[in-house]
């Protein structure tokens, strides 16, 4: 068409409407999909069937012949990069794609405008072997119909919107009216005149140049008839060309069957390898499925020998020793996972040759049942012409009126013909059976390299799901670690604050019970060595133990208060964390969230035993400052003890002092008188 090629481009001559839908299928079958981010089967060429049918009015003599074509395109749809992911030779196609769709849409806005301003534009028809090819019928010279299909997907509105707005351009270009020019009439003769002509144009020896002159002693010789000479040959001919066909068909039988063995063969090795495959995927998804298992209990196991750890370990040291084994166990189980991972690619990728290796012998296969298809058509064709042939001769013979024992042997060769036919339309019939189960075997075939595909297809999608999860979790172990050593450094801090704020508490308990025994010690001296000046610093010194007492109540006060500012934090980045925890949930999906959720729940575990580990320690505190509140208020009431005593014996030994300056100034006044 206008000096257009197209590689591997043919006709194919075809009789019947059985024969044009083989074809139609057969190509079909060829059309090239592929799988993109938005269609698992995506077209990846546009596709064009055209059916041609001629009819010619004399076939004797085929001066005039009338042609009717009509022309089935099944576009590819336009493609975003954004959408559906293209790379390599995917991408290569999409542009292809859409730069061909892009022309017919400019040819049909040029044409448009043509017709509506009577212009004569230059319609760019030879940018593109699609509108190259469709040229007479964009200019509106033939009928065409055009059928969107449309998607109703929210996410592909602006495609369907270009889609729709080329349609409604090309459905308002005008279909241009022209004068068929009928042919002549071509008057068919008469079949008396067509017998007429035949026996004119006979080899036959007419009757009166058999007659020959009359010799001296030789009677007059008439011969009834001569039998041409040319005849003979001609069935001789024909019968050589039959055994010949016979032969072809006899080959092509044996070679369609050779073909059968080999498709079996063929498909009995794809059977076994693909039960291999199976075997080895499902032996290798049992073994992970074992050594995740295995992995499991190991995990399990760890964590209850890091519970006891963390149970017996005493201290922050042990504790964060715990940690860095925890955590160097997560990462040798992360390792274990890339290494499982690497080996289900690589296990991809051999699968994927083999596939490769399935296809190209299929498409070997297809190959050779192109060519035995087009050797059938070719015998096929050559058989109608014999028997054209053998028509014409039957009329001649029929005609002419041969002889009757000419009639016999042809009566007979006729038979012999016809059942020779019967059993080459029985060979043919055995042939195309068998080319049909070879398409059915051939389609089976490609539906089971379809599901392998599809089969690897999922398998990368799951790896690459596992590898997102994987780096997901990383993420998360990240930002759980990274919050736990918050958690550890303010802890570690409030614990530093505790333990200096205990040691004061514990020097000020020391020194007051110095101070108790020094107190003692004077109050036993004081007794011994008691006046009133004594006293008077005595008392002083109880006050004073007084107001350290106060001051250490107040400091036991304060502690108190940092405690529960302290809790109160606690349970605020607490609920902080459990909002962080909702808000994740919400966001990610289902199976991201138990994957999370369990890491949650090991996580919360941890945090709940150091929880109750450090409301352990927290107690433990509590219990020792209850106990230094005991020894203070043993201590204040021994103090209260001492100072009744104290007060109790200076009183008395005041009572006996001024009873003794009584009975002196007594005795000293009775000494006067």
């Amino acid at each position: 068409v206008y000096q257009l090629c197209v590689s591997g481009l043919r006709y194919v001559f075809v009789q019947s409407e059985e024969e044009a839908y083989k074809v139609l299928m057969f190509g079909k079958n060829n059309l090239h999909v592929a799988a993109t981010g938005m269609n698992s089967r995506s077209s990846r060429s546009h596709c064009i069937f055209t059916i041609k049918l001629m009819k010619c009015p004399n076939v004797e003599a085929p001066e005039t012949v009338t042609v009717s074509s009509i022309s089935i395109c099944d576009l590819a749809g336009a493609e975003r990069q954004k959408k559906t992911l293209n790379a390599g030779l995917r991408l290569k196609e999409s542009q292809n794609i859409n730069c061909s769709l892009h022309v017919l849409s400019r040819c049909f806005n040029t044409i448009r405008e043509n017709q509506l301003n009577n212009e004569n534009k230059l319609i760019p028809f030879r940018d593109s072997k699609l509108t190259h090819l469709f040229q007479h019928a964009l200019q509106g010279k033939e009928t065409v119909t055009m059928i969107v299909n449309v998607n109703p997907e929210p996410h592909l509105c602006e495609e369907t919107q270009h889609v729709l707005k080329a349609s409604a351009t090309a459905k308002h270009i005008v279909v241009q009216p022209r004068m068929v020019q009928r042919p002549n009439r071509v008057t068919r003769a008469s079949i008396f005149s067509e017998i007429v002509s035949r026996h004119n144009r006979s080899t036959l020896i007419r009757w009166d140049s058999c007659v020959r002159p009359k010799a001296p002693g030789q009677s007059l010789v008439v011969e009834d008839s001569i039998i041409p000479e040319n005849e003979p040959s001609e069935t001789d001919k024909k019968q050589q060309n039959y055994e010949n066909l016979i032969v072809l068909v006899e080959d092509l039988k044996e070679k369609v069957k050779e073909e059968k063995v080999k498709h079996l063969q063929t498909r009995k090795a794809i059977k076994a390898r693909e039960e291999e495959i199976r075997k080895e995927m499902k032996d290798e998804l049992q073994h992970l499925l074992n050594k995740a298992k295995e992995q499991h209990e190991l995990d399990d196991q760890r964590s209850r020998d890091a519970g006891v750890i963390e149970e017996r370990v005493s201290g922050n040291s042990c504790v964060r020793s715990a940690k860095k084994m925890k955590r160097r166990l997560e990462e040798e189980d992360e390792f274990n996972l890339r290494d499982d991972i690497e080996d289900l690619k690589e296990e991809v990728q051999i699968q994927r040759k083999e596939i490769y290796g399935l296809t190209e012998l299929v498409n070997m296969m297809k190959e050779e049942k192109k060519e035995l298809t087009m050797e059938l058509t070719g015998a096929r064709l050559q058989l109608g012409w014999k028997d054209r042939d053998i028509k014409e001769l039957k009329a001649k013979i029929e005609m002419f009126g041969e002889e009757s024992e000419l009639k016999k042997g042809y009566l007979a060769l006729e038979k012999e013909m016809e059942s020779k036919l019967k059993i080459r339309e029985n060979l043919l019939e055995e042939a195309r059976s068998d080319l049909l189960e070879e398409m059915r075997m051939k389609e089976e075939a490609e539906e089971e390299l379809e599901k392998l595909e599809k089969e690897i297809t999922e398998k990368d999608q799951e790896i690459a799901s596992l590898q997102n999860e994987i780096e997901d979790m990383k993420q998360e172990v990240t930002a759980k670690s990274n919050a736990l050593d918050m958690m550890e450094n303010h802890i570690e801090a409030v614990e530093s604050g505790f333990d200096e704020e205990i040691r004061n508490l514990e020097r000020n308990c020391s020194k007051l019970e110095k101070e108790l025994t020094e107190r003692n010690k004077e109050v036993e001296r004081l007794t011994q060595l008691l006046t009133e000046e004594e006293v008077e610093y005595h008392l002083q010194q109880v006050t004073t133990l007084q107001a350290e007492v106060d001051k250490l109540l107040f400091e036991k006060t304060v502690v108190d208060e940092q405690l529960l500012k302290l809790n109160k934090d606690f349970e605020e980045y607490k609920k902080e964390k459990d909002k962080e925890i909702e808000s994740v949930k919400q966001n990610q999906e289902e199976e991201r969230l138990r994957m999370y959720e369990t890491n949650l729940d090991k996580q919360s575990e941890a945090v709940n035993d150091m929880k109750l580990k450090y409301k352990k320690e927290i107690l433990d505190r509590d219990n020792l400052i209850t106990q230094l509140q005991e020894k203070l208020m043993v201590a204040l009431q021994k103090l209260e003890e001492t100072k009744e005593s104290i007060k109790s014996e200076l009183i008395e030994k005041y009572d006996e002092r001024v009873v003794e300056v009584v009975i002196d100034s007594e005795e000293k006044h009775k000494q006067e008188i």
